[in-house]
């Protein structure tokens, strides 16, 4: 996701056999990384199989694409989901795996800068500031120490819808675990003190060099992420108006606009996610223990609905430009508004995300760093929301390209796929691009406390995370295809050009 705090594997083998001969000399012990590793060995078939095309002699391609069409289903991936809600309204999702010998909580809040109110930007950066020192109990930086000694490790993700805070322990740690997080749910207080305090952190975060003089985070990609928001959503407030908030918009919030943001961190707005080595009856009731008390800030009854502010609709292409110090040069960067986490094209989108901009075999990857040597690299992503949602690519740029002309090569490999739609063997390719990235990025039980948390809270039931491989396997050409067509289209798209001041490397 650009800009929303995820880290994704990008493999680049030398040849396709490189992919199997990792995957034989992996021996996890985690029950769910063994499936995950079997899983891994269809994915590294198909996506060598997609190399041996392009290498191989003719009388070699039809045993390759077979290969791939028979690694495309692979093995069923298992991740189990029990679910449970306490009278407060916090959402429990529990997921076991005893082979793994830790244990991660992680609560996701529905809750983030796109619940601003209009002309209050920068209070959620200043609440979330707060939020993750913990609780006024611990002193500054106490809680890190503390998961440190442990031989832990702690994690945070912010969006514009949800903010998570997380720590992965060893699984005798569980209890522990969850007392640090009802802590942070149940003790965090705003007063003029503590306000100021996280005021002087942000500005100084905001006005740093790298900072863009308050349009942007600390290491820019806050500050691109931003920009390209305001762009595709302009004119919705809840995605357009920045995340982190401008110095002047930092200096404006008020004690009681704090206090109102954090109202929306409650538990009626929160998932608990527990995954590892734990036994889900002693785990909920160390969960009642510590959560049951604490009291909701608003309905307990259900989850979040979708964002109805509407998106108005875009009448043509929309340019702009980033120009600081740690944006990244040279760079293009393109936004789509696409439709909301809960539609059903979503997969499809990032199966399509795949066959554009998903590593060293896609369309975009080929024709500008291979063929027309204007790029460095590219990549897709599709970023899900509450409301709208946003496919992006992202270009880094050779000395020589210039951003018009990158534009209108992106522009007519989308019009050639929304008019062809992908060929056999590069749909399988990106099936399986799309299934494996997913399941890379979820090796470890913090990372998959983290999505399924984002699950619960965007798809509205974190059992659906486990089927979602098989799902984007499933995915069919025709339905690419038609994605590219209605959601991709010249009309609909915004670009950023993207350069710094420090000559630093691409977006």
């Amino acid at each position: 996701m650009l800009g929303e705090r995820r880290r994704r594997a990008t493999l680049r083998p030398a040849a396709a056999s490189c992919y199997r001969a990792r995957v034989r000399v992996w021996r996890p012990r985690s029950t769910g990384f063994r499936v995950l590793g079997a899983a891994m060995v269809s994915f590294g078939l198909v996506v060598g199989a997609r190399v041996a095309v392009a290498q191989a002699p003719a009388a070699d391609v039809d045993e390759g694409r077979e290969r791939a069409r028979q690694g495309a289903g692979g093995p069923a991936w298992k991740l189990p989901a029990l679910r449970e809600r306490l009278d407060n309204g916090l959402r429990v999702v529990m997921s076991v795996d005893h082979g793994a010998p830790t244990v991660a909580v992680v609560v996701t809040y529905g809750a983030g800068a796109a619940d601003e109110p209009l002309g209050r930007g920068g209070v959620a950066r200043l609440v979330e500031g707060l939020m993750a020192e913990g609780s006024p109990a611990l002193s500054a930086g106490g809680r890190g120490r503390l998961v440190a000694a442990r031989g832990g490790r702690t994690s945070t993700l912010r969006s514009p819808d949800l903010t998570a805070h997380g720590v992965e322990l060893p699984s005798g740690e569980l209890g522990f675990a969850l007392w640090l997080e009802a802590e942070r749910m149940r003790a965090i207080e705003v007063d003029e003190n503590a306000l100021a305090r996280e005021r002087r952190t942000a500005l100084a975060e905001v006005l740093a060099p790298g900072g863009f003089g308050g349009r942007g985070g600390r290491d820019g990609e806050e500050a691109l992420a931003s920009a390209l928001d305001a762009l595709v959503f302009q004119g919705h407030w809840p995605y357009a108006h920045g995340r982190q908030g401008t110095a002047e918009a930092l200096g404006r919030v008020e004690v009681g606009w704090a206090k109102e943001q954090l109202a929306l961190y409650g538990p009626e707005r929160a998932v608990l996610s527990v995954v590892g080595d734990f036994e889900p009856a002693k785990a909920m009731d160390l969960v009642r223990r510590y959560f049951g008390a604490i009291a909701a800030r608003g309905n307990a009854a259900g989850e979040l609905p979708p964002r109805k502010e509407a998106l108005a609709a875009q009448e043509g292409p929309r340019r702009g430009g980033l120009h600081g110090r740690g944006v990244g040069t040279p760079g293009v960067v393109f936004g789509w508004a696409t439709p909301s986490a809960q539609h059903a094209d979503g997969l499809v989108l990032e199966v399509t995300a795949a066959v554009l901009g998903g590593g060293e075999g896609s369309r975009l990857h080929r024709l500008l760093v291979v063929e027309r040597g204007v790029a460095l690299e590219v990549r897709a992503d599709v970023a899900r929301r509450r409301g709208p949602g946003l496919f992006s690519l992202r270009v880094r740029l050779s000395g020589k390209a210039k951003p018009g002309d990158v534009e209108k090569l992106v522009e007519g490999e989308i019009a050639s796929l929304a008019a062809r739609g992908p060929s056999e063997v590069e749909l399988t390719r990106a099936r399986a691009w799309a299934a494996g990235s997913r399941l890379v990025g979820m090796q470890s039980s913090g990372a998959r406390a983290m999505r399924l948390g984002e699950a619960e809270q965007l798809l509205g039931d974190a059992a659906l995370l486990e089927g979602e491989p098989a799902r984007l396997q499933a995915v069919r050409g025709d339905e690419v295809q038609r994605v590219t067509r209605e959601h991709l289209g010249a009309s609909r798209r915004s670009g950023l050009e993207v350069r710094s001041v420090a000559g630093e490397e691409g977006p």
